[in-house]
């Protein structure tokens, strides 16, 4: 699926691996404020001088918490050309040492042989490659 094309023919991205850190580290970021809220609510002494900014700040971090855990369970992104459905968790092929990863992985994480992540990803629908 992956071209053996160079970099500057690829005029489109989808940024999948930036979206991809995104999510992961505002999931961490998020998991860690509920945690230290759920914590301080435990405890006997907690009191709460102003309940409608603590409230935001839950529902905030709870929002965070789920959309970013959205975007991390996603198998599929939208191609920037033709804008149809790609999967993106599969068994897929390096680029660089061309093994088989063995198990459905994300093509933006890196490889299992070599730990090279791939560059760029042709689209099964209109054949036009994109840099990740």
């Amino acid at each position: 699926m992956v071209g053996d094309l160079k970099t500057n023919n690829v005029k489109k991205s989808a940024n999948l691996a930036y979206k991809h850190k995104i999510a992961r580290t505002s999931f961490s970021f998020s998991v860690v404020a509920l945690l230290v809220i759920l914590y301080l609510w435990k405890q006997n002494n907690f009191q709460v001088h102003s309940p409608i900014v603590f409230y935001f700040f839950v529902a905030f971090f709870f929002y965070m918490f789920i959309s970013s855990w959205r975007e991390l369970l996603k198998t599929h992104h939208p191609c920037p050309y033709c804008k149809k459905s790609i999967k993106i968790k599969y068994n897929w092929k390096c680029d660089h040492c061309h093994e088989q990863q063995g198990k459905d992985r994300l093509i933006v994480e890196k490889c299992n042989h070599c730990s090279e992540k791939l560059t760029n990803f042709i689209c099964p629908h209109c054949d036009k490659e994109f840099s990740l």
